[in-house]
């Protein structure tokens, strides 16, 4: 008994220990969690500090101006979107040998990003690889050319180089410049043959077509399938591809049930591959009999109740195409009633649309609050129950682009507004969509981070695009940090294609929200939260559990951030009531026209506003704009522009008050101002340079400049023979633009509002442009 006794003393002894041991370690991940917090406090604080420091250091200002950039969305359309043509049209195909055709599919294989590539996709990207050969000394790639093809080494050695550093040795099997078959990208590197060498040469656009090419196939295979269904041969084509979307593919094998006798009936089965035995039991006690045998192209569950009353037994290895009772009702029979009107607070309100020869002009709601990016700026990670809010106002945005087939495809902070209220508003409408029949898209278009695989890698994308931004902003807004962010973009697509499954979210983010994003990033568009009852099923989830929606529908929920507004702030086209207040003049059918009115009765009143980072609104006058416009049209009749609506004069800028001029300084002497922008590639710029014969461009940095003077200097653009710049440029430049362009009338020229001002206070008789 004695040694029992001991025996329990000892038990108790070490059960004590263990209470000990797990109270430790709970007060020890109390500690650790509020470290965590004040870790996080600090931070924000500390960012905050280091924006608003007027003292900061020039390297101060480069580390805190990247501690928080706004994003720019990428948006780049398919050469070619018709389906039928992108069918009928192969890639071009180049015999190899076996052993090239192993190198290729191997460096693909390594590649951190062409890795996810499946089996066809790889042996098209093979097939479509072209060789070329390099002399010792040869540059393949130049720092700062237009990226639009990747390379594989088979032969030889090449270096890379980027401002005259080495950077590391390319050797046989080695790809570089991937990025290209992405999307097209400036060059950050010189890539040279330290010997004789031969690449092969994948294009980009070729890429980009294969992949969209394989996603067709496997949408017209799914679509000729389901045709073959004979429950759903009757639907047309747009439904059956929201069905094709829902399924879902369950394997079985041999002696599985399927279905079972007395379990609940919510799903529709197709047989896709295999066999299937129906069985039938009439009593309690009877032993089942098979009634039937179904094979490949049948359906069954599709009349099932509440409760089965037979069995489905696999036979054999079967595949089969599973979907829920409710989401067939829906895509086959429309959607729901509750959504039929839905609520349209969330979008920003549209007061009206006017028009002139050459733009449509939209007079949107103002939002006076900022963007949540400038909320993450100034508070830095925000609280749960705030995130809640602003995800719930995104929803009530998404829930009615969807049910209208439009997928936004640029969600993120900068793209989500505060109303006067504190309620989030959606805006940045340049990337969204509407989805045709087919229900997919391929630009490669978004803000890099946000973008989801299947955009990355050009397979085709639909509106469960916007459920992969959603968590990414979810994950922003909680943790003040994007998910996958960085200065290589190579390396954040990477990052990307893996997924966030296995990634461990830090203690700040719960449990739950963590779940719910994971739900909403799946890899497989198919598998995401929302992919198939839509809004639904993410109101759903248990993150959102005891959420007032009517409340947010109705207004009556109170914000987690009342903003103050910004009190300079223009309303004179608003009514105290939010009306548009609207006149309409006689002498006023365009802005051209607007603007002469605004002269004669404002004069030196304000008329065009432009801001310095960290410094407040400058105001331009009316007769400032006017004076200043005619200024820069005589001088450039003076460098041998004609007064007619046939002179086409350039401008690669962004909106600026110069812009603005241009635009003015063109219109009053008759010409057309051509807006260029490479978004397309520096290759439609070319185009569109000699298409219209345009001999000067106006350029807002000396960067654009430069690289309209190196097509001069290839010769691809013959007519170009003067550039205007805004911002003051380098006597290098200068010179350089000297040497390029060989004509009576070459110049680069300053038309900054400095400039423009200093030369009229000038004689006008003596002085045009300040060359």
């Amino acid at each position: 008994m004695g040694t029992l006794r001991d025996l329990q003393f000892a038990l108790q002894l070490k059960i004590e220990e263990l209470r000990q041991r797990d109270a430790l370690i709970d007060e020890l991940e109390l500690e650790l969690d509020a470290k965590d917090d004040l870790i996080r406090r600090l931070q924000g604080e500390l960012d905050r500090l280091r924006l608003s420091a007027p003292g900061v250091s020039a390297a101060g200002q480069q580390r805190a101006s990247s501690l928080r950039v706004r994003r720019k969305a990428l948006l780049t359309e398919p050469v070619t979107v018709e389906p039928k043509l992108v069918l009928q049209n192969l890639p071009i195909s180049y015999s190899k040998s076996q052993e090239s055709q192993r190198l290729i599919e191997s460096a693909l294989a390594e590649n951190e990003c062409m890795k996810y590539l499946d089996r066809d996709q790889i042996r098209c990207s093979v097939d479509s690889a072209y060789p070329i050969t390099l002399k010792q000394g040869v540059s393949v790639v130049q720092e700062g050319d237009n990226g639009t093809q990747a390379y594989i080494v088979e032969e030889g050695k090449l270096e890379a180089c980027r401002a005259g550093q080495r950077l590391h040795i390319i050797e046989p099997g080695m790809m570089f410049e991937e990025l290209a078959l992405i999307h097209n990208h400036t060059c950050s590197t010189t890539v040279t043959a330290l010997v004789n060498s031969r690449l092969w040469v994948m294009e980009g656009q070729v890429f980009q077509r294969i992949m969209q090419r394989n996603s067709l196939i496997a949408i017209t295979q799914s679509l000729h399938f389901l045709r073959s269904v004979a429950l759903l041969c009757v639907f047309p084509e747009d439904v059956l591809m929201k069905v094709s979307d829902a399924l879902e593919e369950c394997h079985y094998s041999d002696g599985d049930y399927i279905i079972r006798n007395g379990n609940p009936g919510d799903k529709l089965y197709i047989l896709s591959q295999g066999q299937v035995k129906v069985l039938e039991r009439h009593s309690v006690g009877e032993e089942s009999m098979m009634v039937s045998v179904l094979t490949i192209g049948d359906c069954f569950g599709e009349r099932g109740d509440d409760v089965r009353s037979m069995s489905a037994l696999a036979a054999g290895d079967v595949t089969c195409l599973v979907i829920d009772r409710e989401v067939f009702k829906k895509v086959t029979g429309g959607l729901d009633d509750a959504r039929k009107n839905p609520s349209n607070k969330a979008r920003s309100k549209l007061h009206c649309t006017y028009k002139d020869a050459w733009c449509l002009y939209m007079l949107m709601e103002a939002c006076e609050g900022g963007d949540l990016w400038n909320l993450l700026r100034e508070r830095g990670s925000l609280e749960e129950d705030a995130v809640r809010f602003y995800a719930a106002c995104v929803l009530e945005a998404l829930s009615v682009l969807h049910d209208k087939g439009i997928v936004h495809r640029d969600l993120k902070p900068e793209n989500v507004l505060l109303d006067q209220r504190g309620y989030a508003k959606l805006r940045g409408f340049g990337c969204a969509k509407k989805l045709g029949s087919l229900h997919r898209a391929w630009s490669f278009c978004g803000s890099v981070g946000y973008q989801p695989p299947e955009v990355i890698l050009h397979q085709g994308h639909g509106l469960s695009t916007d459920l992969w931004a959603l968590g990414m902003l979810l994950y922003e807004l909680l943790n003040s940090s994007a998910l996958f962010s960085g200065s290589e973009q190579l390396k954040v697509y990477t990052a990307t294609l893996k997924g966030i499954d296995e990634l461990e979210f830090p203690k700040t983010i719960s449990r739950t929200a963590a779940h719910f994003i994971k739900s909403l990033c799946r890899l497989n568009p198919s598998e995401r939260l929302g992919q198939r009852n839509g809004v639904k099923d993410i109101c759903k989830h248990m993150w959102f559990e005891g959420f007032d929606w009517e409340g947010l529908q109705k207004g009556t929920l109170t914000p987690p951030v009342i903003p103050n507004g910004d009190q300079s702030c223009r309303r004179s086209a608003l009514l105290k009531d939010d009306n548009l207040l609207e006149f309409y003049y006689d002498d006023t059918k365009t802005v051209y026209d607007m603007f002469q009115r605004g002269l004669r009765i404002a004069g030196n009143g304000p008329c065009l506003g432009f801001r310095k980072p960290r410094e407040p609104y400058q105001w331009i006058s009316y007769t400032e704009v006017a004076e200043r416009a005619q200024v820069l049209g005589s001088g450039l009749l003076a460098k041998g522009c004609k007064p007619n609506p046939q002179q086409y004069v350039g401008i690669f800028a962004q909106n600026r008050p110069e812009w603005v001029i241009a635009e003015l300084a063109c219109y009053t002497f008759s010409m057309a101002l051509v807006p260029l922008y490479d978004t397309l590639g520096l290759e439609a710029m070319v185009h569109i340079l000699n298409l219209a014969e345009i001999s000067m461009v106006i350029c807002d940095k000396e960067d654009k400049a430069e690289s309209l003077l190196k097509n001069k200097e290839k010769g691809v653009t013959p007519t170009l023979s003067c550039l205007v710049l805004f911002n003051p440029f380098s006597a290098a430049l200068l010179e350089r633009g000297r040497n390029v362009i060989q004509d009576k009338f070459c110049g680069i020229i300053n038309i900054s509002v400095e400039a423009l001002h200093d030369v009229m206070t000038e004689d006008p008789e003596t002085s045009t442009f300040k060359e």
